[in-house]
């Protein structure tokens, strides 16, 4: 999947790439590791909970003599709505 210019292995299905999209990308180290948040809403049925249940995080790493990141984690998150 192309992430902010970047080739990046995600630990999920083609069939969610379009269910994607991406909040926030960091690059680190020189552009050896890339930290990415986004929202999946490939399995949220209520639009009404999508803000609620739908945040991942993934850490990655550019794979040692090549272009592309690979996910080494992958973890839900559950973004709040601020008080306002």
């Amino acid at each position: 999947m192309q992430i902010a210019g970047h080739d990046v292995l995600l630990p999920v299905g083609r069939s969610h790439h379009p269910n994607i999209t991406i909040v926030r990308t960091i690059l680190g180290d020189d552009g050896k590791s890339l930290i990415i948040f986004l929202k999946d809403t490939t399995y949220v049925d209520d639009p009404r909970l999508e803000f609620f249940s739908a945040g991942f995080l993934a850490v990655c790493d550019r794979v040692q003599g090549e272009r592309f990141y690979v996910a080494h984690v992958y973890h839900e998150w559950f973004m709040m709505a601020p008080n306002g």
